[in-house]
């Protein structure tokens, strides 16, 4: 496993035990579906930075970690699994992807 890899995949383990503190909960509890949309835009992006795969694959392997994250939430007291948290997963990877692409056109259009 690269460093990268092994850097993003602390990060994310970290980052999925501290959303599950209460206090965090009550903190983005009223916008859980920009929380989800931006988190996994993150998610997207660090596995992007960590595996340098085409983006459809990062995509799917970002988009198949939020739907563990909601089958997960089925044996976790106090939470509950939404496919509206899912779409708001799906809505925060495709945004970014599409910002990065668009950031690639723009970018290679400047060197040349």
């Amino acid at each position: 496993m690269s460093l990268r890899m092994l850097l993003v995949s602390a990060g994310l383990l970290l980052a999925y035990q501290l959303v599950q503190l209460p206090v965090m909960r009550g903190m983005y509890y009223r916008w859980d579906k920009m929380a989800h949309a931006m988190a996994f835009a993150t998610v997207y992006l660090a596995l992007a930075w960590a595996l340098r795969w085409p983006r459809h694959r990062v995509a799917m392997l970002a988009a198949a970690l939020g739907a563990a994250v909601e089958i997960h939430q089925f044996f976790l007291p106090g939470f509950s699994p939404s496919l509206g948290d899912w779409v708001a997963d799906l809505v925060g990877i495709g945004l970014v992807m599409a910002a990065s692409r668009e950031w690639k056109i723009w970018n290679v259009g400047t060197n040349r």
